[in-house]
């Protein structure tokens, strides 16, 4: 046997599959509008399906938003859903 054989790094595995990215933006999407508070992305992963990444939704849903009403920013290391700057009357 020779030094190449070690087994590499432990990845958890899960009965399940993480849900589409789609579906994953759309859960960001709603906690964010029903928190009156920032949410970080430490809590996000906690309150979605297992093997999510909520970093990666947070950004497609930044996206989305670009250029309308309503923002998705970060509010320190959180993030918030806030009226577009612009709109602020």
């Amino acid at each position: 046997m020779s030094g190449n054989d070690e087994p590499g790094p432990q990845v958890e595995e899960s009965l399940f599959e993480a849900p589409p990215m789609g579906e994953q933006e759309r859960m960001v999407e709603a906690i964010l509008f029903a928190s009156a508070d920032p949410v970080g992305v430490t809590e996000l992963e906690a309150r979605m399906p297992h093997g999510c990444d909520a970093a990666e939704a947070v950004a497609h849903l930044r996206k989305r938003y670009e250029g309308r009403g309503v923002r998705v920013v970060r509010v320190g290391n959180e993030w918030a859903m806030r009226t577009a700057p612009d709109l602020g009357f």
